[in-house]
Parts: structure tokens; C-alpha cells; sequence
């Protein structure tokens, strides 16, 4: 089962899906989604598989594939309820790489966000492409050692520190399927990504650097994509101090593009 919140309201304009970051859940967007709806905007969030409350192995993964693919289940079952309005995919961190799979594999949708998003191998997790993660796929990681990394605001830290549907631990065949084999399948068919797109990113990023957004955005086929970049803002952004503001920038991007899809319907 995956774990599915639904913010619905009457006369939307839209529909945002909301895919979350590694090792977190979609419980931590709910002030996002409410700002989204007092805004206009239907939002769904969930939970990825082995993440909060979806079911699977807790921060493990068979396959990219799959999470791309639920996804897929969620934006088809949307397509059925929302009467033919837009729909938009949000992704941060781990879930912007899901939604930059998500535009090559499928690109069914009318725009990407994409906040912080892995499109590029991390340094530190470079070595798998050389000696595999097959055989260390059950290796634990502490998740707790990139707390530092995420966020200004000390709140935001003690929370997450507090909150039990955080992963303490990840394995090895996360991170290798999702930032080694998953960025290849990006890289290999970027030409593909045609969904307009913005992109999202801090310049004190400390866990996905800034250059990710930089690289994929001049790689991608899409004629509509857009690139803002935030002086010394860290991970997650939209949870920190600067949080609303950034909020705002989505707003506004994506408030464009429904007016421009209705305006020349």
C-alpha cells in the first residue's frame, strides 16, 4: 500500500503531486500543501516505498523503476478525478530526481518543479560505479550524519531529530539504484524531457550541489525551463527560513502556465 494524502478543494486550477526527498515523508509538506490550496491548487502528497507510511523494505528499493512507476499510478488515477485540469509534479531532493525520471519515462504531465534535485551522482557515492553495490546492497548508512546539511533554522532540525517517521538508516542499494543507475537512465535519455520544468537550488547546498541543476537544465529537451538560483540557501530550502518566499517563486511559475495552457486551449 502507498500511503496517500489528498488536499482537495473546490475550483482548482490545478493539480500539484508532491514526491518527497530521501528518507523523509510527505507529513513534512503539509504547510506547503495548504499554502497551495489557499492559492488554488489541488495537492497531493505520498509517501515513497519503504518510506513514512507506504509499505516496502524501510530505505531500501528493488529498482528505481518503482518509484518512478507509483508515481505513474497516482498522476493515471488523478487524470480520472480532476475533470482535465493540469497537473504539475513537486519534487524535492531524492523525489526531484523521481520527477526528472518521471518527465523521460513517461512525461504525461504539463510542468516539473524541481527542488534540490539529485540529477547528478553525489561525489562521495561515485565509488559504486566503479566496484558495484550489488555486493554491499545491505550496507546500513546513518542518515542522521547529513542533518547539518539540510536546513538553517535549528527548529527544523530538532523537529526532523524528533520525528519518527524519519529514516534513521538507509542501504546501499538506495542510494545505488536511485543516484547511480537511476542518474545514468536519466543521463542516457535527457533528450526526452520535453515537460516544461523549474529548477530550484541553494548555492550552499551540502548535500547536492548546485551544479546538478546547472548540468541537467542545459541537457534537457524542453523549450520552457527555467532555472532560480538561491545565494546561501541550504537543502531544503522550502523548509527554512527563506521557505514562503521560495514558495512564492512556484507559485507564480506555475500560476503562468495554467494561465498560458487555458489561455490557448
Amino acid at each position: 500500500m502507498i500511503y496517500q494524502k489528498d488536499y482537495f478543494i473546490n475550483n482548482s486550477k490545478a493539480t500539484i503531486i508532491i514526491a518527497h526527498g530521501i528518507a523523509e515523508h510527505s507529513g513534512r509538506y503539509e504547510k506547503i500543501a495548504l499554502t497551495l490550496n489557499q492559492n488554488g491548487y489541488d495537492v497531493i502528497t505520498y509517501d515513497h516505498l519503504g518510506h513514512g507510511k507506504s509499505l516496502g523494505a524501510r530505505g531500501k528499493i528493488r529498482s528505481f523503476h518503482d518509484h518512478i512507476d507509483v508515481l505513474n499510478m497516482i498522476v493515471k488515477k488523478e487524470k480520472t478525478r480532476n475533470n482535465n485540469k493540469k497537473i504539475f509534479l513537486l519534487g524535492h531532493s531524492m523525489g526531484g530526481e523521481v520527477v526528472n525520471l518521471y518527465a523521460v519515462k513517461y512525461g504525461d504531465v504539463d510542468g516539473i518543479i524541481s527542488s534540490s534535485a539529485a540529477t547528478k551522482t553525489p561525489s562521495n557515492a561515485k565509488i559504486l560505479r566503479v566496484i558495484g553495490f550489488w555486493y554491499l546492497r545491505w550496507v546500513p548508512i546513518n542518515t542522521k550524519i547529513f542533518d547539518k546539511f539540510l536546513a538553517k533554522d535549528p527548529k527544523v532540525l530538532e523537529k526532523n531529530k524528533k520525528d519518527e517517521l524519519m529514516l534513521s538508516k538507509m542501504y546501499i542499494s538506495l542510494i545505488g539504484e536511485m543516484f547511480v543507475k537511476g542518474i545514468k537512465y536519466l543521463n542516457k535519455n535527457v533528450s526526452k524531457f520535453k515537460t516544461p520544468v523549474l529548477y530550484i537550488h541553494g548555492t550552499s547546498d551540502g548535500i547536492v550541489d548546485v551544479s546538478a541543476s546547472k548540468e541537467i537544465i542545459e541537457k534537457i529537451s524542453s523549450t520552457d525551463k527555467t532555472l532560480k538560483i538561491y545565494e546561501d540557501e541550504y537543502h531544503e530550502m522550502l523548509n527554512d527560513y527563506n521557505g514562503e518566499k521560495i514558495l512564492i517563486d512556484i507559485i507564480e511559475w506555475v500560476n503562468d502556465r495554467v494561465w498560458k495552457f487555458y489561455l490557448y486551449a
